[in-house]
């Protein structure tokens, strides 16, 4: 399982938020760590060049499919410099320093690595994967990694409701946005991030209900009508059905919105 890290979590968020993400990586190099790197990236310790003087090793990643890349050749150390242990491999945007992007865990768990021994990962092995997200969103993502600019970030976000999870896809459940509020979708401001959380920094209020209806989601989008669909989330205490008249609404800092 991979995760983003913080660097990764901020530049989401803020994508989110209005603000253009960093240049997409001109190539990806993974590094091998005993112990979990972290979304820090100052966690465990990177033994790289204890088994490649050179250090990391850069690598291709193939087309985004099931949310996730894998990478599409065999990446090879090489014969191991010295003995170590390895348990975790991160993915940085440069060949020393620079940003570290995703993290994760071996498979098979941590290995002792003796001197002389050959140390690579077949292709498709590596696998980075992104949920959470919208279809439209996980790729987005997934293709600036591989070098592809993100799209422009959303001048405003909208949140929708739904009956039945509208899935990453954001084809699934009913939007029942207008039978609740007539005049549709409610525009949401976010907070800064923290943690790759962000929260609405004002009340999100639909009004009284205009209609009785079953509500169990609600739905991210960049426009107040049509558009792209970016995240989606279940309702606090699950399913409910709202009452005409009922009111609808999300107090400030009640809305999350998280990456991870």
């Amino acid at each position: 399982m991979s995760a983003f890290s913080n660097y990764m979590e901020q530049a989401i968020c803020n994508w989110l938020r209005g603000t253009a993400m960093p240049a997409a990586p001109a190539a990806l190099y993974v590094g091998l760590f005993n112990g979990s790197p972290t979304d820090t990236g100052s966690g465990g310790s990177e033994v790289t060049t204890q088994i490649r003087a050179a250090g990391r090793m850069a690598a291709a990643f193939a087309a985004p499919a099931n949310s996730e890349i894998r990478n599409s050749a065999v990446v090879n150390f090489g014969s191991a410099a010295s003995g170590t242990t390895i348990s975790h491999f991160g993915v940085f945007d440069a060949a020393s320093g620079g940003n570290l992007l995703m993290h994760g865990a071996l498979t098979d768990g941590a290995m002792t690595v003796g001197a002389q021994t050959g140390v690579s990962f077949a292709a498709n092995i590596l696998v980075l994967g992104v949920s959470g997200f919208s279809d439209f969103l996980k790729a987005a993502i997934l293709n600036w990694m591989r070098g592809t600019a993100m799209p422009s970030p959303p001048a405003s976000i909208y949140v929708g409701l739904f009956n039945g999870n509208p899935t990453d896809a954001g084809s699934a459940g009913t939007e029942v946005t207008t039978q609740i509020r007539a005049a549709g979708r409610v525009l949401g401001a976010f907070s800064a991030p923290t943690d790759g959380v962000i929260r609405n920094t004002a009340a999100v209020d639909f009004g009284k209900a205009a209609n009785a209806s079953p509500l169990s989601h609600f739905g991210i989008f960049d426009a107040a009508s049509a558009g792209n669909f970016l995240m989606p989330g279940p309702l606090d205490g699950g399913a409910k059905t709202v009452g005409a008249q009922t009111a609808v609404n999300w107090p400030a800092n009640s809305l999350t919105l998280t990456v991870e």
